[in-house]
C-alpha cells in the first residue's frame, strides 16, 4: 500500500498536532460533506483525494481525535455515490481503516 503524507504525519506526535491544530481533518470532512455529485474530473479528483487523506489519517490516529462523522461520511460515498471510481475509492479507504487496530 502506498504511503500518504497525512498518514505519515499522523504517525508522529508533532505531525498529529499539526493536523489537529490546522483543522485539516475538519476541512477534508467539510469538503466531502458539502460535495454535490461531481460533474467533472477536477471535482472527482478532489473528492477522491479527500477520501484518501482522511482514510490514511483515520488508519493511524486514535478515532477519538477525529470528528465522529468521518466514517459515516466515507460509508455514504461507498454506498451511494453514482460515480463508480469514487465508490471504489471509498470502499478501499474503509478497507484501509478496517484493517487497523482501531478499525
Amino acid at each position: 500500500m502506498p504511503v500518504h503524507l497525512y498518514g505519515q504525519l499522523a504517525q508522529h506526535e508533532t505531525g498529529r498536532d499539526i493536523l489537529l491544530k490546522t483543522g485539516e481533518a475538519d476541512r477534508l470532512l467539510d469538503l466531502l460533506r458539502d460535495s454535490p455529485v461531481p460533474l467533472d474530473v477536477h471535482e472527482t479528483s478532489e473528492i477522491k483525494s479527500a477520501l484518501y487523506a482522511l482514510g490514511h489519517i483515520a488508519a493511524v490516529v486514535d478515532p477519538s481525535l477525529l470528528p465522529l462523522e468521518v466514517l459515516p461520511v466515507i460509508c455514504r460515498f461507498a454506498e451511494c455515490c453514482p460515480v463508480l471510481s469514487i465508490r471504489g475509492t471509498a470502499y478501499w479507504v474503509l478497507s484501509l481503516v478496517g484493517g487497523t487496530e482501531h478499525g
